[in-house]
């Protein structure tokens, strides 16, 4: 069997605040059309909690949703949530990814 692997994107929130579709690409290519309804899902979820939060969701479905005291807290829980599944999730912060995160 051939692996296929797929270059991760990085995304920020622009100003114009329309979602994913005026995100700001970083790094990476954009998503194509067909696969946009994962990280749309990941972000609408993070979205609804005020406290810290992390999803990793894969092909639309969450393999770890979790909040903690600080946005590293809440990628650790998360991630032990299913670290199985996690592995090649798109991963949604409701808050700005510090360098200790970044770093894992």
């Amino acid at each position: 069997m051939e692996r296929i692997h797929t270059r991760g994107q990085r995304y920020t929130e622009t100003e114009a605040g329309g979602g994913l579709a005026d995100a700001k690409l970083l790094v990476g290519r954009k998503c194509r059309l067909t696969t946009m309804s994962t990280p749309i899902a990941a972000i609408q979820l993070v979205y609804e909690f005020e406290e810290p939060a992390c999803a990793i969701i894969k092909h639309t479905n969450p393999a770890g949703t979790a909040t903690g005291a600080t946005i590293l807290e809440a990628y650790r829980k998360a991630l032990q949530t299913d670290p199985l599944s996690a592995f090649g999730g798109i991963v949604a912060f409701n808050r700005t990814v510090d360098l200790q995160l970044r770093k894992l």
